[in-house]
């Protein structure tokens, strides 16, 4: 649309899974491109959307109670139990980051030379850590930070039960490297430990726009994120995705 214009979707939905689709029965998923012209509003091109996307869940009214409806039907619906059977659908766990008592664990520079980077805790998500520390080790892993539909809060990720039993082994043979280094650095004996098939604890919709913009410094009552102030410079831990 040009300025002055909007789009207005009409979506159908399946009505069993509530999965947005591009038709149900006669009714298809559309695209209306609207503009005002006076008192009136007119409707300059009507398209078929074909393929929905998924991120568009979030841009709609009442964004949270529909993924806790859609995710609710989904799970009760045949499709969910075929895929399940067919797929493994809910072989994915929860992996959670504890005794960060000094502050987020340290990202390598070179595993080869035992150089390590402090990671900002303004920008500092454990999804997007574990994946770049991943990669850094040449660790073949896919880490989340949604489940469901729903996203995980920031100190939990998400990974497949296959691929993290796959990898496990060789990152952790890395991350006990990663231990040792900031114990080295921060000094103590406590350093950062991952927790392997914890209970998912998610963040509401309407509020991960609002962290997304907000630092993840100071202290969250019962989680990990009790950070004290250290020395010395940070480094942003960017994004894996």
């Amino acid at each position: 649309p040009r300025p002055g214009m909007w789009c207005y979707v009409q979506a159908c939905m399946n009505q069993e899974t509530m999965m947005i689709c591009e038709g149900e029965g006669s009714a298809h998923t559309t695209v209306m491109i609207m503009q005002e012209a006076g008192d009136a509003v007119h409707c300059r091109e009507i398209i078929r959307l074909h393929r929905v996307p998924a991120w568009a869940l979030d841009k709609m009214p009442n964004a949270a109670d529909f993924v806790a409806q859609w995710v609710a039907a989904f799970r009760g619906s045949r499709l969910c139990a075929v895929l399940e059977a067919e797929e493994g659908l809910r072989e994915y766990m929860v992996l959670a980051l504890r005794k960060c008592e000094r502050g987020p664990p340290l990202m390598p520079v070179s595993f080869e030379e035992d150089t390590w980077a402090p990671c900002d805790r303004e920008f500092f998500s454990v999804s997007q850590y574990l994946q770049m520390f991943a990669e850094k080790a040449g660790v073949d892993l896919l880490v989340y930070d949604s489940m469901d539909g729903q996203h995980v809060v920031p100190y939990q990720a998400v990974v497949s039960r296959a691929g993290w039993h796959q990898a496990e082994a060789q990152f952790m043979d890395y991350f006990r490297l990663q231990r040792a280094a900031y114990r080295r650095i921060f000094g103590g004996s406590a350093a950062p430990v991952i927790k392997a098939d914890v209970e998912a604890r998610f963040v509401p919709v309407q509020r991960w726009k609002e962290l997304q913009q907000q630092t993840y410094g100071g202290r969250v009552a019962g989680t990990f994120l009790d950070f004290r102030e250290t020395s010395g410079s940070r480094s942003r831990c960017g994004s894996a995705h």
